[in-house]
């Protein structure tokens, strides 16, 4: 995306990948960054920030 996202969200999600995986389908969305705990992922009109809930606290 060239220049400022013109939304953006944050997202904590229990299962990171699986989450991604949804809205790169849905919104046809491309991955900019990943890593263990987040995923920043984009459209020509949105970006989303996933982060991973910690295991300790997802599991409560």
């Amino acid at each position: 995306m060239p220049g400022p996202a013109k939304a953006g969200a944050l997202i904590y999600a229990k299962d990171l990948e699986r989450l991604s995986h949804f809205y790169q389908t849905l919104f046809s969305m491309r991955v900019l960054s990943a890593d263990s705990e987040r995923q920043v992922i984009e459209s020509a009109d949105i970006q989303l920030v996933i982060h991973a809930i910690p295991p300790r606290i997802a599991s409560s």
